[in-house]
């Protein structure tokens, strides 16, 4: 784990367990927020449904059982991020799933190293984490979406795209923990995957955040 991804972690754990106003609303949101883009972003991706699912920066597990309950995942749902306290909660989330007999794999990893084989999955999602990765990062996560996705298995990337002009100015994106330098609206995430080699790369729209004064952008594509 590099030095970025430590202070992120750090960061996380300590909203978990602190009491300020930031930390109460990210601790309520990744344990009660729900999987409010899963619909639209399973849906852009269109096929389905996914046997083996891995969510990049999984938090609390609340994509992973959305896909779970909608049918996907049924022998693989997998999932990485870099705080041990949510990977915990992600595994209690999960308890029907692995009880059904669905392979559940959760491991403390970077997005720059996934700690999977080549080909081990047929749907990826990441959700909130490009705005956290730099460009080498961002391109070192996406070298490694392709690789552990099948032929023709499909992505989707979604985080905060660019500010709302007059909404950031009264409320800057900083007052809510949220790193600024790397935002990536859709016609970003779409060129970055086009470049990397993904093919059928369609942008998708998503409800923004409440009180975020930032839009909510990602996109889909597919192995080829």
């Amino acid at each position: 784990m590099g030095d970025r991804e430590e202070r992120v972690r750090a960061q996380y754990e300590t909203w978990l367990g602190g009491r300020t106003p930031v930390a109460l609303y990210v601790r309520w949101y990744l344990r009660h927020g729900g999987a409010r883009d899963a619909p639209q972003l399973f849906g852009a991706m269109g096929g389905g449904p996914f046997g083996r699912v891995l969510d990049v920066g999984c938090a609390t597990g609340f994509y992973l059982r959305w896909a779970f309950d909608h049918g996907h995942g049924h022998r693989v749902l997998a999932g990485v991020d870099l705080s041990t306290v949510m990977l915990s909660e992600a595994a209690a989330r999960l308890c029907p799933a692995r009880e059904a007999g669905v392979d559940v794999r959760l491991h403390q990893a970077s997005a720059t190293a996934l700690p999977f084989p080549d080909g081990s999955f047929d749907a990826l999602i990441c959700n909130g984490v490009a705005k956290y990765l730099d460009d080498d990062m961002f391109s070192a996560f996406l070298v490694e979406a392709a690789r552990v996705l099948t032929s023709g298995g499909k992505v989707a990337v979604a985080d905060f795209g660019r500010p709302v002009a007059l909404q950031s100015v009264i409320m800057p994106p900083g007052r809510f923990g949220i790193p600024v330098d790397y935002l990536r609206p859709s016609d970003t995430l779409c060129e970055a995957l086009a470049d990397h080699g993904f093919e059928g790369v369609t942008p998708v729209g998503l409800k923004r955040v409440r009180r975020i004064p930032l839009t909510y952008e990602g996109a889909v594509a597919a192995r080829s």
